[in-house]
Formats: structure tokens, C-alpha cells, sequence
């Protein structure tokens, strides 16, 4: 158990680190010399958790889609357009690091893990929906499946469009979910 816990606050640091080089340079420029020094580790210590900066990125992002799919499957197949826009200010929120949250990843290196989010929460959601169905439906699966993408496909582009503050404020995810339920009118 105590072993455990270690594992878990060396993990952390190593994250921790890695967020923040990650804010000041591109993947490809950090050295694990700079990302031990910053996490308070040695070399070999890295290397008992990690093979490399790209295996670090891939366990990162594996551990950040199931915090984002966490959230999704907390809510019940019909709630998920009407509470999308609680769901999607829970999801921009979520909390990385010491003031680091989901949505500042889109000014980084990392901009790409939030399309593969995406991908992972739609997954999430079909996987949910087929276990509520009393029979394997393809066709109402597929229905889904395209309604599905396209609603985070949305998201994803407008959360690269634009500033997460100025989203919240003006209620933008509030009118993207009534118009998704009474359909899409522009005017």
C-alpha cells in the first residue's frame, strides 16, 4: 500500500513536470535530464515508469481520456444533450495540474491529445448506449454513432475556435445544446 502511494506522488511529479515544460517548449525539445530535474528524480527513477517523453505523453493522455469519459458516463444516454453544456464545462475544467485545466492543452504541443479525447469519449458513449439496449442494433447504434461524432466533433471545433472563458460567459454551450434538442435554426 505504501508502495502504492509512492508509485502514484512519483507518477504525479513526473506529470507535473512534463505539464509544465510542456507549456514552455514542443514535445519534441524536452530531455528527460530536464524533465528529472524539474519532477525531483533521477534518470533511472523515470525510467521505472516510463520507457521514454512519448510513452509519458501516451500514459498522460490514456489517463486524461478516462477522467473525460468518467465524467460522459456519469450521466444517462438521454441526458447527455441536455446537460451537454454541464458536461462540457466539467470537461474544460478538469484540473491537470496546480491552476492547469483540460482546455489550456489547446495552446500546447499537446493540442492533438484533445482530438484524441474526443475519439475516446465517443467510444465511451456508444459503448454505454449498446448496453442499454434490450438487442444489438446496428442500425440505431450507427444513428448514434454519426449524432454522437458530430456533436463532439463540434465541440472540439469550437473549443479550437475559441477562448474558454469567452465560451462560459456569453452561455455558448447552453445555446449549442438547445439547438441541438429543437434543432439548429441560425437567425
Amino acid at each position: 500500500m505504501k508502495n502504492d502511494r509512492r508509485i502514484r506522488r512519483t507518477r504525479a511529479a513526473i506529470q507535473s513536470a512534463f505539464l509544465k515544460l510542456i507549456y514552455e517548449k514542443d514535445i519534441n525539445k524536452i530531455t528527460i535530464k530536464e524533465l528529472c530535474e524539474r519532477a525531483d528524480i533521477n534518470k533511472s527513477t523515470f525510467y521505472l515508469h516510463y520507457q521514454d517523453i512519448y510513452d509519458l505523453e501516451t500514459q498522460f493522455k490514456e489517463d486524461l481520456s478516462e477522467k473525460v469519459c468518467h465524467i460522459i458516463l456519469e450521466y444517462e444516454v438521454e441526458e447527455l444533450i441536455p446537460k451537454a453544456p454541464e458536461i462540457w464545462v466539467r470537461i474544460l475544467n478538469l484540473p491537470l495540474d496546480e491552476g492547469m485545466i483540460l482546455s489550456s492543452l489547446k495552446d500546447t504541443s499537446l493540442k492533438h491529445i484533445i482530438e484524441d479525447i474526443g475519439t475516446h469519449a465517443i467510444h465511451a458513449i456508444l459503448d454505454k448506449l449498446a448496453s442499454t439496449l434490450p438487442k444489438r442494433d446496428e442500425d440505431k447504434l450507427w444513428k448514434h454513432h454519426i449524432l454522437t461524432s458530430f456533436i463532439i466533433s463540434g465541440f472540439l471545433g469550437v473549443l479550437r475556435s475559441f477562448d474558454k472563458e469567452e465560451l462560459v460567459q456569453r452561455e455558448a454551450f447552453e445555446k449549442i445544446a438547445e439547438g441541438l434538442e429543437k434543432g439548429i435554426h441560425l437567425g
